[in-house]
């Protein structure tokens, strides 16, 4: 379906696809792939009334020649529609030349009873297509007054000329039979892979504004908005799982110059690398803002590997660090240990990192809520009886 709409988008003007409307270009790709199909279709039938005549088997340089006038026409407007991207006159002149080409092979070849009669419900068919609502109804109209003529001069036995010998009837047939089936069938499947191929256009936009949803375009860490979601779906897991905790945490980094914008978003930068090359798909990271980063690890076997594995990667990240004359406060919160409300987790953590920041401790960890009147002495425990090293070195 790519494929066709590429071919179908070479017979557009090349600003078509930047100065119009969706709309309008589904239009212009249905008034050009009809307009060519015709055009082939012609040539096809041109090429081999051409050999019939040359092998003898018949000779009708009526059809040929009126063959050959209606695809001039289709040709024209291809050539006009590329070079001057009028849409509306473009697919009056292929409805015209189809309107005008069947009526005037119908009245040719017996009127009522010829067998391209049923030629004419195309038009309106293709008028909707390729002009609208309202031009489809105008051509509709005009179709269903030739179908009237048509059946007032059968009702009155008005004769109507057939050009056609007696011995091309059956090929008359034949030919209508196999053009009107090609016809058919090339405009709806024409129709269908125009719908299909917008309808990838339309679901790969929706992917990209997805993707663009969910992810930090400078970083490819998740928005905010896309970590609180997967949190709260990690939660739900926490929760059925209670001996193997998960971190979250928050950690901010600190410049001892403020103007060292390049070395910070550097800096910035080697964190988010440092942490996925440390942890891998055990980690989940989300750009918070300016040098801030939240994060989750996923579970671990127990508590006190969770201590561990939180205080290395503190660690690591402080000792790369210290080259850019920074320093890094964290604070994280155990799952489900310490709520089991996502919002109260995401505060949990800003707070903890606010007092790693406040007490100028780097690292402080919650496994657990305690009300306020306790808080403070429960930190100051957690830090003195789980994180003697961490204190020292910070």
């Amino acid at each position: 379906m790519l494929n066709l709409t590429s071919l179908l988008d070479q017979l557009l003007p090349k600003a078509f696809h930047t100065q119009c409307s969706g709309d309008e270009l589904f239009r212009a790709r249905i008034t050009s792939g009809v307009t060519a199909m015709y055009f082939v279709s012609l040539v096809f039938v041109i090429v081999l009334l051409l050999l019939f005549t040359y092998l003898g088997y018949v000779e009708v340089w009526s059809a040929v020649i009126s063959c050959s006038i209606s695809s001039s026409c289709y040709l024209f407007q291809l050539i006009y529609f590329k070079k001057t991207g009028n849409l509306f006159i473009a697919s009056t002149i292929t409805i015209l030349t189809l309107f005008g080409a069947t009526c005037s092979f119908v009245t040719l070849t017996g009127g009522w009873q010829s067998p391209v009669v049923l030629f004419l419900f195309v038009v309106p068919m293709c008028a909707f297509l390729m002009m609208g609502h309202k031009p489809g109804i105008f051509w509709t109209g005009l179709a269903a007054t030739a179908y009237l003529i048509l059946g007032v001069f059968e009702y009155f036995s008005v004769p109507m000329p057939h050009v056609v010998a007696a011995e091309y009837e059956h090929l008359l047939k034949l030919f209508s039979w196999m053009f009107s089936w090609t016809i058919i069938v090339g405009g709806v499947s024409l129709y269908s892979g125009v719908v299909n191929s917008l309808n990838e256009a339309v679901n790969e936009e929706r992917e990209k504004m997805r993707i663009k949803a969910t992810f930090d375009e400078e970083t490819g860490a998740y928005t905010r908005k896309a970590f609180q979601q997967l949190l709260k779906q990690k939660n739900r897991e926490a929760a059925l799982n209670t001996q193997s905790p998960m971190v979250l945490f928050c950690l901010e980094l600190e410049f001892s110059q403020r103007d060292q914008l390049l070395e910070q978003a550097q800096a910035f930068h080697d964190v988010l690398d440092k942490l996925r090359a440390t942890l891998g798909e055990e980690i989940i990271l989300s750009r918070y803002g300016g040098l801030s980063i939240t994060g989750l690890i996923t579970p671990q076997p127990n508590s006190d590997i969770a201590h561990a594995v939180t205080h290395d990667i503190y660690s690591k990240l402080q000792m790369m660090l210290d080259e850019h004359g920074a320093t890094v406060y964290m604070g994280a919160v155990f799952m489900p240990g310490f709520s089991r409300d996502v919002n109260t987790l995401t505060q949990g953590a800003r707070k903890a990192l606010y007092i790693a920041k406040q007490k100028n401790r780097k690292l402080v960890i919650f496994a657990k809520s305690l009300s306020k009147a306790h808080e403070q002495d429960y930190i100051g425990e957690v830090v003195r009886a789980r994180f003697d090293q961490v204190v020292a070195e910070a």
